[in-house]
């Protein structure tokens, strides 16, 4: 599942919702807030290996 495909489905996030972005490989210790349109411009096409709320984690 990419990313633009989890938001399609997600009725809980607007465009204008941020979204907590995050990488597999990444040491995640601070937030990355991008809004939901952002993020999608920007990572629509990447696959998600796990979200919880607004956190989400991309390969």
């Amino acid at each position: 599942m990419t990313l633009l495909d989890l938001y399609l489905v997600n009725y809980g996030w607007s465009k204008d919702a941020c979204m907590d972005i995050h990488f597999k490989d990444e040491v995640a210790f601070s937030s990355n807030l991008v809004s939901a349109s952002e993020a999608i411009k920007e990572f629509g096409d990447r696959s998600v290996c796990y979200f919880v709320d607004d956190l989400v984690v991309l390969r």
